[in-house]
């Protein structure tokens, strides 16, 4: 088994570590936070109402034909895929180089299990201002029941 020494984030530096040698380590370093290696969901929002639950998804930047939302079972499955553009695979332009790179747009995949309660055929989508917002209302039996206190005899 090969172990791997982490360096602490906290680290403290050396007295003759200057400002100059700090400008070189952070232009040139080669720090890829999870975002930009596409290792990150989007953060969710679960919210419940007296009438439905609703999920809110942080994804800015794409479409609304980006996602696919699907339901099979009791799983609720959102997930996103980058399309390339036509010609983009045989285009050999110069393209940037990132000297640092702290978001991304990525493709991803979320699964939730759905509650009995959740009324799935009536599931709704609203994509508006970087936010996917899923409604799904609930069955009107569920909404009918109301919590009892049971007393200890």
């Amino acid at each position: 088994m090969t172990l791997v020494t982490a360096k602490p984030v906290n680290r403290r530096k050396p007295v003759y570590y200057n400002g100059l040698d700090r400008l070189f380590d952070d232009f040139f370093r080669f720090d890829v936070p999870a975002a930009a290696k596409g290792k990150t969901h989007p953060a969710v929002n679960i919210l419940e109402g007296e009438q439905d639950f609703q999920l809110e998804f942080l994804v800015p930047g794409w479409e609304k034909t980006d996602f696919n939302i699907q339901v099979e079972k009791n799983i609720l499955t959102v997930a996103a895929e980058l399309k390339q553009a036509e010609g983009d695979q045989e285009t050999k332009e110069a393209k940037p180089t990132y000297r640092r790179r702290e978001f991304g747009k990525n493709n991803f995949k979320r699964s939730f299990e759905i509650p009995e309660t959740v009324n799935a055929e009536a599931i709704d989508a609203k994509y508006a201002n970087g936010i996917l917002t899923l409604t799904l209302p609930k069955r009107e039996e569920a909404e009918a029941e109301v919590a009892r206190t049971i007393e200890i005899g």
